[in-house]
């Protein structure tokens, strides 16, 4: 504990300890930062690194023109006559190496219910809301399934919007549903 008498500072035996230790860490700081930076060691800091590498003056591309300067066409043609020159020695891709991009599954299925319409969801599931029906033996297109391949998304020719439809309802009249893409079953 620190008290003033006198304007004089008085340590007490107790709190002396934290003064003291106070101090050393200040010094320790100190030394570390002073041997971090090598001040003590006497070693002059070092020069950054610089590297020159030559560009050849035919692949530097003189400024753009601006209102104070003119265009200077004989500075630009060796500019242009380098980079013709890079890209007739590319060799474009065979087209081997770039697969080809697989045409869209196409699935139709046909409503198979008996005596009754099928619902079309807004998501799959039965708690989703119904947004149209369809009549037995209607046929339509079908261009996902959810992830556990219980519903398919649609598109009737009659709606904009897609919907759902119960997988076990409906039959595949042409095309492979497992080539359809898996979509996230809260998705529309």
């Amino acid at each position: 504990m620190i008290e003033e008498k006198s304007r004089k500072l008085i340590l007490t035996p107790r709190k002396s300890w934290l003064a003291y230790g106070a101090g050393l860490l200040v010094a320790l700081a100190g030394t570390a930062a002073l041997l971090h930076f090598d001040v003590l060691q006497g070693n002059p800091p070092e020069p950054p690194m610089q590297t020159t590498v030559e560009v050849p003056p035919d692949l530097v591309r003189p400024a753009p023109p601006t209102a104070e300067t003119e265009t200077r066409p004989e500075l630009d043609a060796p500019y242009r006559r380098a980079v013709k020159a890079q890209i007739d020695q590319m060799e474009p891709p065979a087209s081997e190496d770039v697969p080809p991009i697989p045409p869209p599954a196409r699935v139709e299925l046909r409503v198979v219910t008996v005596g009754a319409t099928l619902n079309v969801r807004q998501r799959p599931g039965t708690d989703a809301p119904i947004i149209g029906s369809l009549e037995p033996g209607t046929h339509l297109q079908a261009s996902a399934r959810n992830v556990s391949r219980t519903w398919f998304r649609i598109h009737p020719t009659h709606r904009e919007e897609p919907g759902w439809v119960f997988a076990a309802l409906v039959e595949v009249v042409s095309g492979n549903p497992d080539a359809l893409p898996t979509v996230n079953a809260s998705s529309p």
